[in-house]
């Protein structure tokens, strides 16, 4: 080799050796987390809204010295010089997902909701994005196996940074059981359970106790109050249908989880809803002849759309008699 290039090559070398320790010095795992930690030492939020402010280093710039790395034919350290962009990158997505659960996510529950909160979206976009960035540096581990290189630190902070995504997918699916639970509690203090008031419509009719179930005002916000929790239950299925992290979880609380203990909830508050309309419009009204061919069609709607029609609709007649054989004409 010429001298001259022996100078250029020597230069070089200096200088990458320089610009690879001012970039490792700067990496929030090499500089906070000594090496071997992957997740905060203790996430308070000080120490949550101090680390997200920091300034965290791009893919861009660890380009150009993972060029000169090549040049330098270093394929060690280009693999090396990757696998610490892969963490200081997973390392931001993780720590702006802690702000975002501190800052957005709401420990109390809402139950007015009528679709799912922006918050909660935000939630689950940075999760979904830390979920990303994690499994880029898996795969970055993995493809390092060929050259033989010891990758078990850099595995140790894969391990560790899978456990941090599954407690955040945790808190998510905790989140949203508390919110189901919260809703099936709210929409149940608006009627009397089945129980209640099938002793005083189908077992022994008591028009008195049937006018004030008719006419008491917690229950006609019944179909308002159940259509908000409604569509809020239909937006966060669709969230966890998005996603990987979240389809196994909703089966499960659509299954037998909370999902469908508040579908119960919300069949169950239509159901006395749909008593309610029934006993007031064909029998405490007294419609007969064709007034009650006309309740009785507009009540089948009425339960229908409310999809109770798993109740059979002549015990909703109160053990009418005259209205029976109406009824099964219809």
């Amino acid at each position: 080799m010429e001298p001259g290039a022996k100078w250029a090559e020597s230069r070089g070398m200096l200088y990458y050796e320089a610009e690879k320790q001012s970039y490792l010095d700067s990496l929030y795992w090499v500089k906070a987390c000594k090496m071997g930690l992957f997740a905060l030492p203790a996430e308070t939020p000080e120490a949550i809204r101090t680390t997200v402010q920091r300034t965290w280093r791009c893919d861009d710039e660890v380009a150009d010295l993972v060029v000169l790395a090549g040049i330098l034919n270093k394929e060690t350290e280009v693999r090396e010089l990757q696998l610490y962009q892969a963490i200081e990158s997973a390392q931001q997505r993780y720590v702006h997902t802690l702000h975002k659960f501190l800052t957005d996510l709401k420990p109390s529950v809402d139950t007015s909701v009528d679709n799912i909160p922006e918050f909660e979206v935000n939630c689950t976009k940075g999760i979904e994005s830390f979920s990303s960035r994690v499994s880029s540096l898996q795969r970055l581990i993995d493809g390092c196996a060929p050259l033989g290189m010891d990758v078990s630190k850099f595995s140790a902070v894969a391990k560790e940074a899978k456990v941090c995504l599954l407690k955040f997918v945790t808190q998510m699916q905790d989140h949203w059981h508390a919110q189901f639970s919260a809703m099936r509690e709210a929409i149940g203090s608006l009627h009397p359970t089945e129980k209640e008031w099938s002793e005083f419509v189908l077992t022994k009719l008591d028009k008195n106790r049937l006018l004030d179930m008719a006419s008491c005002s917690k229950l006609l916000r019944v179909g308002k109050v159940g259509g908000f929790m409604q569509s809020y239950q239909k937006s966060v299925k669709t969230e966890c249908e998005k996603s990987e992290l979240f389809t196994e979880w909703w089966s499960k609380s659509a299954d037998k989880g909370g999902a469908k203990k508040l579908k119960n909830a919300l069949q169950d508050a239509k159901l006395a809803l749909a008593v309610s309309t029934v006993g007031k419009k064909v029998y405490l009204n007294g419609k007969y002849g064709k007034k009650a061919k006309d309740a009785i069609k507009k009540a089948k709607k009425h339960i229908k759309d409310a999809r109770v029609d798993h109740v059979p609709f002549d015990a909703l007649l109160f053990n009418c008699d005259p209205l029976r054989g109406l009824f099964r004409a219809y």
